[in-house]
């Protein structure tokens, strides 16, 4: 649960040992920062995670929420898998799951009935490297200083679209990709190479 002038809610670090902290992400994106941006903050929370519409038909994030306290559940824990979910009550029931692996971490989404919105900052700079980002598919992926950022969406249904935005935190520059459903429910599945 994020401090909102800090952090956004959810998954807002991303890290993979052998590359470098900002690929993934490695800070929340908020509104109103209470730290020094390189550029205007962004209109929205954003973190890695759900959103969902609202009566008026426009969406609301987990990013942008204060539930309070959150449920953690331990699923499976073995030398090679950890899965575990997460469910937030905030203006409505929104369950995470992860798996992480060696390989990959998974991300299911779901937020009851209705649309759902899945969120992924994508680095655009980090003030001195730029990144390439493309689409293949239900696939994004980020190309800097010599790695690679892969999300893609695992259900066939999936709406893949990005922003075309400049949404900054304190290591860099974001646009945001989103992976959008009609059903209550998104997986996807993050890698790095």
């Amino acid at each position: 649960c994020g401090q909102l002038k800090f952090d956004a809610t959810g998954l807002g670090r991303l890290h993979h040992r052998d590359y470098p902290s900002e690929l993934a992400l490695s800070l929340g994106i908020v509104s109103e920062p209470e730290y020094r941006t390189n550029e205007p903050p962004y209109a929205e929370c954003v973190a890695i995670g759900p959103c969902w519409k609202d009566a008026d038909g426009s969406y609301r994030a987990l990013a942008a929420t204060q539930p309070g306290e959150a449920e953690v559940e331990l699923l499976e824990r073995s030398p090679s898998k950890l899965s575990f979910q997460v469910v937030y009550q905030a203006e409505r029931r929104i369950i995470e799951r992860y798996v992480l692996t060696p390989e990959s971490v998974e991300l299911s989404a779901s937020v009851g009935a209705g649309p759902i919105r899945l969120t992924v900052p994508l680095l655009l700079t980090d003030g001195e490297a730029c990144s390439t980002i493309r689409q293949e598919g239900r696939a994004l992926m980020v190309h800097y200083r010599g790695a690679e950022f892969r999300a893609e969406a695992l259900e066939e249904n999936t709406r893949v679209s990005i922003r075309q935005v400049r949404a900054p935190n304190r290591n860099g520059i974001y646009d945001i990709g989103q992976f959008e459903r009609p059903e209550g429910t998104v997986t996807a599945r993050f890698m790095f190479s």
